[in-house]
């Protein structure tokens, strides 16, 4: 073990934030609301305001929660989930769940509950180096995600073809975006903001979809509501490469491309790296997922 009098401080510093963290909750139970009823808690705040991460791991949450109460006969009376961001209401409205309910997430209260249930993490996750930025990612999920929208998804033959773009004002964004979408129109892609669009349309939009194509993002994650035997082609900045889309793609049977792109300001964290696309790579990339495509 490292004595050195840094490391010393570092220690000593941390016992004492653990400490305090372990006397504000006592604090708090002292104060909290007791409601002798079951609780299932479907979120983390590390995930809960991110789009991506709602619609595959509190939708699977809710999908072990409920299975589980059914087994052993369980009523759940309240469901803690957070309600401030429209697609979070449009979630709660999808799974019709009274809103009386719903216990808001973001709310600061302490509860003591007669049962709290809380699901399996949906996914495994390694520990990984981004460019000297340490990072979680995952790296296994369940097979039943990819059944979690089954019901509600169109069973009509995808004709789709679909290039999303990403907010003006996001990170991660492709430097030459209009060289790059003129060449994914060339290919008869349809360009999409799919932040413009409710829950709802999404499931009814991306069920449609024969092919999808994006620069790695949240948006790439709606290929939950795709069909099997369809197509994704993912573009990565040089230095981030997340598998979260690729994971989906493999659990639902998607036939999966990606391409890398460069990242000439390395100055950012990784996961908000813009990137440079080669617009003759990526025409020679697109020239062979069409011909997979027409082979289907």
């Amino acid at each position: 073990m490292d004595k050195s009098p840094t490391n010393f401080v570092i220690r000593w510093a941390r016992k004492r934030v653990i400490f305090y963290k372990r006397l504000i909750a006592k604090i708090k139970l002292l104060f909290s609301k007791k409601l002798n009823k079951n609780i299932a808690l479907l979120t983390r705040p590390d995930i809960q305001d991110c789009y991506g991460h709602l619609i595959i791991d509190i939708m699977a949450g809710y999908h072990q929660v409920k299975t589980f109460c059914q087994k052993n006969n369980i009523k759940i009376d309240y469901y803690i989930l957070p309600t401030k961001l429209n697609f979070q209401k449009e979630l709660i409205e999808l799974l019709q769940i009274d809103k009386n309910q719903i216990i808001p997430s973001e709310s600061k209260i302490a509860i003591q509950a007669k049962n709290l249930i809380i699901p399996t993490l949906t996914s495994d996750y390694d520990i990984v180096d981004y460019r000297g930025f340490i990072k979680t990612a995952v790296s296994m999920s369940p097979l039943f995600i990819k059944d979690l929208y089954t019901n509600l998804a169109s069973k009509a033959k995808p004709f789709r073809k679909v290039f999303l773009k990403r907010p003006e004002k996001s990170n991660r964004n492709i430097i030459n975006s209009q060289e790059v979408e003129a060449i994914f129109e060339h290919f008869g892609y349809e360009i999409v903001l799919p932040d413009t669009l409710t829950l709802w349309e999404k499931i009814d939009f991306f069920s449609q979809i024969k092919c999808i194509a994006s620069m790695h993002g949240s948006g790439l994650n709606n290929m939950i509501f795709m069909q099997k035997n369809t197509f994704a082609f993912e573009i990565f900045s040089e230095f981030y490469h997340d598998k979260i889309p690729q994971t989906i793609a493999f659990i639902k049977n998607i036939n999966y491309s990606y391409m890398v792109g460069n990242t000439p300001d390395t100055s950012v964290h990784p996961q908000q790296e813009n990137v440079y696309i080669n617009p003759q790579k990526l025409t020679k990339a697109l020239e062979i997922i069409n011909s997979k495509i027409e082979k289907k």
